[in-house]
């Protein structure tokens, strides 16, 4: 009998540290807030690399667009922005490729267009054209307002 009860309590603490990974596991990529200045308001803003800088320094959050003119993809992407906008009146910043380079996007951003995640002042996701793994975001409206629903608190 004294045998069995360090047998039940380890199988105990075992079982509650197995319940602990699973719930940080299902839980632990959290969504999270932009800053309330991106709420109400359905507007596309274009900015400039020395303003995504500042947002950046300012330590801000937000949902940014990187946009190329005359790029089909980027074409159905803006179509798709316009969709989510309406449904979920949130501000998108738009900057466009060549403005990239004097920041910090071009390390996490190899090719464009993108969706960039922001939160205070961190890139948590992207969008990344050249992957298969993201495919379906630039193709399906439906997959495209999950994965920001799925990451920004609305």
């Amino acid at each position: 009998m004294i045998k069995k009860i360090p047998i039940l309590i380890i199988a105990v603490i075992l079982a509650s540290l197995s319940i602990a990974l699973v719930l940080v596991g299902l839980f632990g990529q959290h969504s999270f807030r932009l800053n309330d200045e991106y709420y109400n308001n359905s507007e596309q803003i274009n900015i400039t690399s020395e303003e995504y800088n500042k947002l950046i320094d300012d330590k801000k959050s937000f949902i940014l667009f990187i946009d190329q003119t005359n790029c089909i993809t980027a074409n159905g992407l803006r179509d798709m922005f316009n969709r989510f906008t309406t449904e979920h009146p949130i501000q998108i910043l738009r900057i466009m490729w060549p403005e990239t380079a004097e920041t910090n996007l071009r390390d996490s951003v190899h090719y464009f267009p993108s969706v960039v995640l922001i939160n205070n002042g961190k890139i948590v996701d992207a969008l990344q054209a050249d992957s298969d793994e993201y495919t379906k975001y630039y193709n399906s409206y439906d997959d495209f307002s999950g994965w920001l629903t799925k990451n920004i608190v609305f």
